[in-house]
């Protein structure tokens, strides 16, 4: 019994002695071959270029010299380059390691004048740049055109203004102008060489303002030079009256309750303007008039029923009748964002506007 106890206890100084080879063994994992971190890399040392000014009709062109500098082939992909500007890559869009290409820019100025900025984007497979940007600049002087190429004009209802326009252009000093016709019942238009100094060129257009609102129309010129013989000036206008109204649109969110309320600024040049009703053209919708200390201030409180309003994207007009002489009668449009969702517990109690 002695020999066995003696016996046991060696075997378990054995088994528990480090470095016996009891030890569980644990496997070394295969060793992987390290990944390849070879890259190509794109270089331009002059990612821009001013062609200076040109004359309107002539076609530019400029190289981009560009660079590989990694250590893999870089492939050039998709071009992205404004209306007028087309870019090849030369000699190939694939690039050795080491090696260079040209990227060849050209750009066509008709139809286009002023001052130009456009970008060409190079689409990659350069990890760290996989698109780079080539801008070009330019200044185009017109063959015949009028500065400014269109015309706003705003006034006062009752009243008229007039505005002239200068032509310009390498072939200005050989026009002739005349007027072929004008669109738009407020505007009349005549050349400027009607009327001392007689060697001035452009157009004088009039705008009558006898109705309040928005409007645009052209004024098509006739130039007497054979390559342009005509010129269109579109022209837009704005006739004011004594009442102004802010936003001209009232557009409800019926997601939200501050959305359901809408307020309408309404101000006179007039201290006697007054508001006299603010009528809704359908029933989901109210308004409320709030007189303000200002003289001739106004704000117009717009609600949607929301509840009333369930699943609908109500629209509809507020009316406003005022004593103004002008405007005694001023239409919004009122519009609503979305459909008005199902009523939930206190969804439709207004809390405020904006």
């Amino acid at each position: 019994m002695g020999v066995f106890r003696l016996s046991l206890c060696c075997a378990l100084i054995v088994l528990f002695v480090p470095g016996t080879g009891c030890r569980p063994t644990v496997q070394e994992p295969d060793e992987k071959p390290a990944k390849s971190t070879a890259a190509p890399r794109i270089e331009c040392a002059a990612p821009a270029h001013d062609f200076g000014t040109v004359v309107e009709g002539q076609t530019v062109h400029h190289v981009f010299p560009i660079r590989n500098s990694g250590a893999a082939p870089l492939i050039i992909g998709n071009i992205r380059a404004p209306a007028g500007c087309s870019v090849e890559v030369l000699p190939q869009k694939e690039i050795a390691p080491g090696s260079s290409a040209d990227v060849k820019v050209t750009f066509n100025t008709s139809g286009r004048r002023g001052n130009l900025d456009k970008a060409i984007t190079l689409e990659s497979n350069d990890p760290k740049s996989p698109a780079l940007s080539l801008s070009i600049r330019i200044d185009v002087d017109p063959l015949l055109g009028f500065a400014p190429s269109t015309l706003h004009i705003e006034s006062r209802f009752g009243s008229s203004r007039t505005v002239e326009v200068a032509l310009q252009g390498t072939w200005a000093p050989d026009a002739k102008l005349g007027i072929a016709s004008v669109t738009g019942d407020l505007l009349s238009a005549e050349p400027l060489g009607k009327t001392p100094p007689s060697d001035r060129r452009g157009v004088r257009v009039t705008l009558d303002a006898k109705r309040i609102g928005e409007g645009a129309g052209n004024v098509v010129v006739s130039t007497g030079v054979a390559p342009i013989p005509e010129i269109v000036l579109p022209v837009s206008w704005l006739v004011r009256g004594n009442v102004e109204v802010r936003p001209s649109t009232l557009v409800f969110d019926p997601e939200t309750p501050p959305g359901l309320v809408r307020i309408l600024r309404v101000s006179s040049s007039k201290a006697d303007f007054r508001i006299d009703a603010a009528l809704a053209s359908t029933s989901v919708f109210d308004a409320t008039v709030v007189k303000l200390g200002s003289p001739g201030a106004f704000e117009v409180r717009v609600s949607l029923r929301g509840a009333e309003a369930a699943g609908q994207s109500p629209t509809g007009n507020l009316t406003l009748k005022t004593n103004d002489p002008w405007q005694k009668s001023i239409v919004v449009p009122l519009r609503t964002e979305g459909e008005v969702p199902a009523a939930r517990p206190g969804m439709f109690q207004v809390h405020g506007g904006r």
